[in-house]
């Protein structure tokens, strides 16, 4: 039983450089890139693994996202404080054994 993609539905587009696109599928969605646009609706109801070109006839196959789709879209944040510097800090804010500290 093949699983169709359908409207909400992420997919991956990946071209012919192995460049991989991570979209919303929308009813009335369009994908652009420098090699021409694809309607959405090309998309859906499409099986995993098709192929659909592009308005400037680039193509892409179209699969399901993998996790590690999702992770490198993930929004970068900033670093946390690591315990490696625990030391370099209190020694910087001149915290000495027996000194107060709030």
């Amino acid at each position: 039983m093949t699983i169709l993609f359908a409207a909400d539905d992420k997919a991956v587009l990946l071209d012919s450089k192995k460049r991989r696109y991570l979209i919303d599928l929308t009813d009335d969605g369009e994908f652009h890139s420098h090699a021409g646009f694809v309607r959405h609706s090309d998309i859906i109801g499409q099986p995993e693994g098709c192929r659909v070109r592009s308005t400037k006839n680039g193509e892409y196959v179209v699969l399901r996202p993998t996790l590690e789709d999702f992770v490198i879209e993930m929004p970068r944040v900033g670093a946390g404080h690591l315990p490696e510097g625990s030391c370099t800090d209190l020694h910087a804010c001149r915290h000495r054994p027996g000194s107060a500290r709030l």
